[in-house]
């Protein structure tokens, strides 16, 4: 069994090993036949990838997961132009168009105060269609005690599938925004 790693520890020499890693779960996003779980150490975060086409019920399993659940998770770590990253699906990876940028940030602007937001933009366009996921988020945490909070967070997603002159009749737009109040604990 591979050792725990740290995600401080964990860089371009790790590409193509396998590793173990736990954390606290920061997000989870489920994207068809993928899900990405965010997981949160101290040092910072780390995007996990569930396809369907490699295990089928890790992708249910990870659909399943809530903000701060702890989990432990083996497998490869890959990186830009790595196997997993350059496309959610292999088929779109050949003779299309294929984007993503995102980005994380946090900042502590009182003692017991953490700001946070970030954006995840992925566009794909195989052939004459095209596809887009925007999912971006802005909260806050106030930390009433040392480690036991209130935390009130934003969240918009919208996905948008267009197939050009079709789009009436097999492509579509799903938008979810809402806000959320939880508590938050700091381990």
């Amino acid at each position: 069994m591979n050792a725990k790693r740290r995600l401080g520890e964990i860089g371009p020499a790790d590409f193509d090993q396998d590793i173990r890693v736990q954390g606290w779960v920061e997000d989870v996003r489920k994207l068809g036949g993928i899900a990405f779980v965010i997981l949160r150490q101290r040092e910072g975060t780390l995007q996990l990838a569930f396809p369907k086409k490699k295990v089928p019920e890790l992708l249910e399993m990870a659909g399943n997961l809530t903000r701060e659940s702890v989990i432990e998770a083996t497998g490869t770590v890959s990186g830009p132009g790595g196997t997993e990253s350059r496309s959610l699906d292999e088929r779109a990876s050949t003779g299309s168009i294929t984007g993503a940028v995102g980005g994380y940030a946090q900042a502590w602007p009182a003692k017991r105060l953490a700001l946070y937001a970030d954006f995840l933009y992925i566009k794909v366009s195989p052939g004459d269609a095209e596809a887009s996921v925007t999912d971006w988020r802005a909260g806050a945490n106030y930390y009433f005690t040392r480690n036991v909070g209130l935390g009130a967070q934003y969240k918009h997603y919208n996905y948008s599938y267009d197939r050009g002159v079709l789009v009436s009749k097999l492509g579509g737009e799903i938008t979810y925004e809402g806000g959320q109040v939880f508590l938050s604990f700091l381990f």
